[in-house]
C-alpha cells in the first residue's frame, strides 16, 4: 500500500517570498506565493512599495510579512517558509544583529506574525527556485501597482488578509512550486506586538480587533 506522507491536515502549507528594488534605495516590489499542502497557489502578492527609500532588505520583508499573515489567514498551522535572502533569513532567526531602526521594526513585526502558527521552518534556497516570488516582485514594479490574486477574495488584498477563510480555498491558477535547493530551520522569537500599515487599516475597520 503506497504511503502519501500522512493526512493534508498535518502537512505544512509553503511560503515563497521575494524583493525587489532596481535603485536600492528606491522603489521597491514585494511578492510572495502561498502553497497549500497538496502544493497548489491558493494566494499570490505582488505589492508596489512607491517610497523612494525602499530598499532591497525592506521590500524582502514586507513580502515575508504580508505572506505569513496571508498564510495565518487561510487556515495554515504549520508553514515552511522560503526565501533567497541571507541576510533576511537570519535576522528572523536571530543568527545575525539587526542594528537598522526600520528592518528592525520590520523583522519584529514578521515575528509577531509568526507566532499565530504552530510550527514554521525558515528555509534559504536558491534564486532560481525561488522564481515564481521574483516575478511577482517585479511585476509590482514594472506595473508600479499592487496586486494579488486569491480564491475566496480575487484581487483585494485587504479582504484577503482581513476576512479569516473558514472555508478551503479555492485555488488561483495551479502553480506548482520548484524544488528547492538548501534548507535551515528556524527557531521562534518572542518580540514587542506592532501592526503593520495594513494590519492598522483593518483593525480600524473591524472595530479595533
Amino acid at each position: 500500500m503506497d504511503v502519501d506522507g500522512g493526512p493534508p491536515e498535518l502537512e505544512p502549507w509553503l511560503l515563497r517570498f521575494d524583493g525587489a528594488c532596481r535603485r536600492n534605495p528606491g522603489p521597491g516590489g514585494a511578492g510572495a506565493a502561498l502553497f497549500n499542502p497538496s502544493g497548489t497557489v491558493v494566494w499570490t502578492c505582488s505589492h508596489f512599495m512607491p517610497s523612494s527609500t525602499e530598499t532591497n532588505n525592506t521590500a524582502e520583508y514586507t513580502a515575508l510579512l504580508l505572506g505569513v499573515q496571508s498564510a495565518t489567514h487561510h487556515g495554515a498551522r504549520r508553514l515552511r517558509i522560503e526565501g533567497d535572502s541571507h541576510l533576511v533569513i537570519a535576522q528572523v532567526r536571530g543568527s545575525f544583529s539587526c542594528s537598522n531602526a526600520r528592518l528592525r521594526q520590520l523583522r519584529n513585526r514578521v515575528r509577531v506574525a509568526l507566532r499565530r502558527l504552530d510550527t514554521y521552518k525558515l528555509t534559504h534556497i536558491d534564486r532560481k527556485a525561488n522564481s515564481h516570488a521574483d516575478r511577482l516582485a517585479n511585476r509590482a514594479l514594472d506595473q508600479r501597482r499592487s496586486s494579488s490574486e486569491c480564491g475566496p477574495h480575487g484581487n483585494s488584498m485587504a479582504a484577503c488578509l482581513g476576512v479569516p477563510t473558514t472555508a478551503p480555498a479555492d485555488s488561483v491558477p495551479a502553480v506548482r512550486p520548484t524544488p528547492a535547493v538548501a534548507a535551515t530551520a528556524c527557531d521562534s522569537g518572542v518580540v514587542d506586538d506592532e501592526m503593520t500599515d495594513i494590519e492598522a487599516e483593518i483593525a480600524a475597520r473591524d472595530g479595533g480587533e
